[in-house]
């Protein structure tokens, strides 16, 4: 559906034409062939569907952001990482297309409403899969899913990870924390079955990430991805890496602050993706390290001091740890790391922006 800059100001979420639109929808799903006849997909299934009840609070949480900066005037600022279920997506013939704002002279790109695609993948999934919703108390019909997580989590601020394992039985004493153990922890402050997935994340395409953070608000450690495929990287461009994904998914970052006693003690949470004004330099990083596999050089990383947001280190158990790479021999497994750095900051404004009252 697309967004008249013109008019949407002057309507509000209730009486908006997307809530009109998106009032009953008909869902069909079914198997793409390639080479096939559309008329002869199999459908899975077909159910008459419109936005549930209990993701209206976060709706219009997304719908007012976006027409905010049209009422601001920065109708060409708006981003897709701006939302979590409602998107307001790029909709021109070519690149360059641009069209009139009403408080601004600059043009902005034509956009439409749309619903992620996460979103939509999860609603079709719960119709079919485990999935459990956050259960809402009285008075928090209108909340929005950050301020309904950081409720949650308010009880459990000053415990440690280890605590809360042990509270939750995620652990046993004297074994090491598992790996999901914050995906595990945080299932069981909102309140939802090990076994399920938490819905109003699958909708958002929101995952866990435990960050600890020293006294003067550092990252401990720089963040790390999965070590890359040297093949891979080589014949991939950056809009279809892996590492690109990576950074435009949205993490719920459960934050552990050290404090006086050297203990790590759960703080806040935040939802984080990284901005759009920053992907053109993690961009960079990713072609200064193909650059190198291209010219036989796959040994040589990116420093975090060549580049503001990123920065290519090894990721493996020992130097014995290889892979092969296109022109050599095989090399040290690496991966894209996130500058501690740059993170301070990135939370700093993440926490300020998402403040709780």
């Amino acid at each position: 559906m697309k967004i008249n800059y013109m008019t949407v100001v002057h309507e509000t979420f209730e009486t908006s034409h997307l809530v009109k639109k998106a009032s009953k929808i008909l869902l069909v799903s079914y198997v793409w062939e390639k080479d096939s006849d559309p008329l002869d997909y199999k459908v899975e299934m077909a159910e008459l569907w419109g936005l549930p009840k209990e993701d209206m609070p976060q709706f219009k949480i997304d719908w007012e952001t976006v027409v905010n900066k049209i009422r601001a005037g920065h109708a060409e600022d708006i981003s897709g990482s701006d939302t979590l279920y409602l998107e307001a997506c790029t909709k021109a013939a070519n690149s360059t297309e641009r069209t009139k704002q009403p408080y601004s002279s600059v043009p902005a790109k034509p956009r439409a409403w749309a619903l992620k695609a996460s979103y939509m993948t999860a609603a079709e999934n719960r119709l079919r899969q485990n999935r459990q919703a956050i259960r809402r108390m009285r008075g928090e019909d209108s909340l929005g899913l950050l301020d309904l997580v950081h409720r949650r989590f308010v009880p459990y601020f000053g415990m440690t990870e280890e605590d809360l394992c042990r509270k939750f039985c995620v652990t046993r004493p004297g074994k090491r924390l598992p790996k999901n153990a914050c995906a595990l922890v945080t299932k069981s402050i909102l309140g939802v079955e090990e076994n399920a997935e938490i819905d109003e994340f699958a909708k958002a395409g929101i995952q866990p990430k435990t960050i600890r953070l020293n006294k003067s608000g550092r990252p401990k450690e720089d963040i790390s991805f999965p070590a890359f495929d040297y093949f891979e990287l080589e014949k991939t461009p950056f809009e279809s890496s892996r590492f690109y994904g990576y950074l435009q998914q949205m993490w719920l970052l459960v934050i552990y602050r050290e404090s006086s006693d050297g203990a790590y003690r759960l703080s806040d949470v935040t939802l984080w993706q990284m901005p759009e004004k920053d992907i053109p330099e993690a961009r960079r990083c990713y072609e200064q390290m193909r650059n190198n596999v291209r010219e036989g050089h796959a040994e040589i990383s990116v420093r975090a001091t060549e580049n503001r947001c990123c920065h290519v280190r090894p990721h493996a158990r020992d130097g014995h740890d290889t892979r092969p790479q296109p022109h050599g021999a095989p090399v040290v497994k690496k991966c894209f790391w996130l500058n501690a750095s740059y993170m301070k900051t990135e939370i700093e404004m993440a926490i300020a922006t998402h403040s709780h009252n």
